[in-house]
């Protein structure tokens, strides 16, 4: 699978929901994405930088720790508590670290990749990532948070990347 870079139209819609859990597409796009994933070295990742408009995404399994599962279907953020400000990175935004401010702490629920609703707390790092993935699917990437003139340099940048 290759990953779309910041510019490509899909990294701006806002995903469809998925309605067919357990079918063979989910299950074989989920593997694409943990391997395209685990091959950059990823925290996570969102359907559409892999070109699916679907409402998922896979995280990293040493992050996700047992604390929720490693593909996300379907999320709903349902509290957030607490600010923080670090460093996020984008693998369609490659080469880019910025600060960022998220939730320190979010409770959400979502749907496993067999169509098992579940909802659980998560902090730290982990609920960064979350929130990161998240944002994919409603058409957000993390340089939005930014000023204007980085989003602008950032923007330059990738227009040279993409060619």
């Amino acid at each position: 699978m290759t990953i779309e870079l910041y510019g490509s139209s899909i990294l701006r819609e806002v995903c469809d929901p998925i309605e067919d859990f357990g079918s063979d597409m989910l299950m074989s796009l989920m593997r694409g994405m943990k391997d395209a994933m685990n091959s950059k070295e990823g925290a996570g990742l969102a359907a559409p930088q892999v070109g699916f408009n679907e409402r998922m995404f896979v995280l990293n399994e040493q992050l996700a720790g047992g604390k929720c599962d490693t593909v996300i279907c379907n999320p709903v953020l349902l509290r957030d508590m607490g600010k923080d400000v670090q460093q996020e990175g984008c693998l369609s935004v490659p080469g880019f670290f910025e600060n960022v401010e998220r939730s320190r702490n979010i409770e959400f629920e979502y749907f496993t990749a067999e169509g098992i609703q579940k909802q659980v707390f998560v902090s730290g790092f982990l609920a960064r990532c979350i929130q990161h993935e998240m944002d994919h699917l409603d058409g957000k990437l993390f340089v939005d948070y930014l000023n204007k003139d980085r989003q602008k340099k950032i923007e330059k940048a990738m227009r040279k990347l993409r060619g």
